[in-house]
């Protein structure tokens, strides 16, 4: 079977959206913050605060900058007030997570945009895959509107998850075996369409 192999690329300069921008090093600690400001929401919600991702620390994140990539947005006066991550595994599923936006900058529009980017970067990938919560029905229903649909339900860590995957429409993708039974059907083809000609010319 056909793998690709995954490797990080800089892609600062090629995002199609002004405000959103690959992380860089010295912008994990503000991102975690956020993220933590953003999680500890839902962890007043659920009454639980002893989330995993309330609990996260700077050696997590960078692990995933390191494998992965992590979008920022940037509002006007430089403050990052949202971010989502991604990575492609070897089955070629771009796992998405940890999309936040802080509070005061919630409801116009920045999560769907930090979608739309972070998938925009895997475009080899064969489909999105992520999870949310029960507890974050806003969250849901923005993954929903960017045309991810339910999977299943799981427990993690003794929190009730949902499971969500999306098929990427901007590419298909074929194994060695697809290409050779491809190859297979046209030789097939043009030995009925020679026979065809045989039959009517001679």
């Amino acid at each position: 079977m056909l793998l690709l192999v995954f490797r990080k690329v800089y892609i600062c300069n090629i995002m199609s959206h002004t405000n959103i921008m690959q992380a860089e090093e010295n912008d994990l600690v503000n991102i975690l913050s956020l993220q933590k400001k953003s999680f500890m929401v839902v962890a007043e919600r659920m009454n639980k605060f002893d989330l995993p991702l309330c609990c996260k620390n700077q050696d997590e994140i960078c692990d995933e900058y390191q494998t992965g990539i992590i979008l920022k947005y940037v509002s006007d006066d430089g403050q990052i007030v949202g971010s989502v991550g991604g990575c492609m595994d070897e089955n070629r599923v771009c796992h998405i997570g940890k999309l936040i936006v802080h509070p005061d900058f919630q409801n116009k529009g920045i999560g769907r945009e930090l979608m739309t980017e972070i998938e925009r970067l895997f475009p080899h990938c064969h489909k999105f895959s992520l999870f949310t919560g029960e507890e974050t029905p806003n969250t849901l229903h923005l993954y929903s509107k960017v045309g991810y649909n339910i999977v299943c339900r799981k427990e993690m860590e003794g929190i009730s998850m949902i499971i969500m995957e999306k098929k990427n429409l901007l590419i298909e993708i074929f194994t060695f075996d697809d290409l050779e039974t491809v190859l297979n059907y046209l030789e097939t083809s043009r030995n009925c369409f020679l026979c065809f000609l045989k039959l009517i010319f001679l």
